[in-house]
């Protein structure tokens, strides 16, 4: 069980997944986690990963792993990955993907 609070990813938004897969791993040699046609997960270094999404399927984000957010005892949803998530709001809006951290495996 993780007990640290960390940003686990960003998600932006795109107008097409595979195109900004490919832009991202050729500018940045970015490295591939996960990737099908609604979204993809990529590592831009060990500490850092983006999250290229449609606007139909997610909102722009940022993904925080906490085990202290999980003990509010939200109803977490499950993404096709099996990680677990709640999308919540901060006071000014922004929105944030809050993630089991006993769903996240370390390597994503």
């Amino acid at each position: 069980m993780n007990n640290k609070t960390y940003l686990h990813h960003t998600a932006i938004q795109v107008k097409d997944i595979k195109t900004s897969v490919d832009f991202y791993v050729l500018t940045f040699d970015a490295k591939v986690l996960h990737e099908d046609s609604t979204w993809a997960l990529l590592s831009l270094n060990t500490e850092t990963k983006l999250a290229l999404v449609l606007p139909s399927e997610h909102p722009r984000h940022i993904a925080i792993v906490s085990k202290l957010a999980s003990a509010y005892q939200y109803e977490f949803e499950e993404h096709r990955d099996g990680i677990k998530y709640k999308y919540i709001k901060d006071p000014s809006g922004n929105v944030i993907e809050l993630l089991d951290p006993d769903s996240v495996d370390s390597s994503q």
